[in-house]
């Protein structure tokens, strides 16, 4: 997995510490880049504008707050594409029942020519 640009994150950061007024050290910043650089900065982003929508304290949140809402994001679009999924299984559409279809066919050919 690549690592996070570490420009990109700083840029969140700057506008992050601005709308808390809270000024992180060089070294803080350090820490929290090494603690959230596994992430994807579309992740990241995202967290950020969910603490900034729910969080309520007038610090900068901790790192393991930013985590908490990639994960809680993470789980959200995974609940939404399994409600797709199922919705898909319960009321398929004539397309849908046709590529299932071909893809079941799909694989019953190969398996026969093996």
């Amino acid at each position: 997995m690549e690592l996070m640009d570490p420009k990109n994150f700083y840029q969140v950061f700057k506008v992050l510490s601005e709308i808390f007024d809270d000024k992180l050290s060089k070294e803080a910043t350090a820490i929290y880049y090494q603690l959230l650089k596994q992430y994807p900065i579309e992740e990241l982003q995202a967290a950020a504008m969910n603490i900034l929508q729910t969080y309520k304290y007038n610090c900068m949140p901790k790192p393991a707050e930013f985590i908490d809402a990639i994960y809680e994001i993470r789980q959200k679009k995974l609940i939404e594409k399994d409600d797709a999924i199922k919705k898909l299984y319960q009321n398929p559409s004539e397309e849908d029942l046709k590529k299932i279809n071909d893809l079941v066919q799909a694989v019953a050919d190969k398996c026969s020519a093996e």
